[in-house]
């Protein structure tokens, strides 16, 4: 099993559909390779991939709230109107970025837990799906 801080998360540039796609296209092609079939790790792959560009742009977007509400701050004079809505966007923020992250780690232990070698879900559905 691989540990928990090690695991593989999206890097753009990759594809975000793991399958379906040649490992190594020739040059001129395009990388499809449609011998190469979904299965359940796929899909499995996918779900991580789509979580992890989420949890990018969760990033993004916090930064961009934490600059705004510092700006608002600054520029607020002794406004007390202006200091408590930069305090609310802060607070939101963070709490915000803090309930991606727990939804991300919950989602993250649930994807481990199917496809944990020796687990009585993963033979249900290796007899479902065939191989996983």
């Amino acid at each position: 099993a691989t540990p928990f801080s090690a695991q593989a998360v999206w890097v753009p540039g990759q594809p975000v559909v793991p399958c379906g796609l040649s490992s190594a296209p020739e040059k001129g092609e395009t990388g499809w390779d449609y011998t190469k079939e979904c299965d359940f790790n796929g899909i499995i792959k996918l779900a991580e991939n789509i979580i992890s560009i989420g949890i990018y742009l969760a990033i993004l977007v916090a930064v961009a709230m934490f600059a705004f509400a510092g700006w608002l701050y600054l520029t607020s004079a002794g406004d007390t109107g202006k200091m408590k809505q930069a305090h609310t966007i802060f607070t939101n923020a963070a709490l915000g970025f803090v309930f991606v992250l727990a939804a991300w780690l919950i989602i993250t232990l649930i994807l481990d837990t199917l496809v944990k070698e020796g687990s009585a879900l993963r033979a249900l559905l290796v007899k479902i799906f065939g191989t996983l």
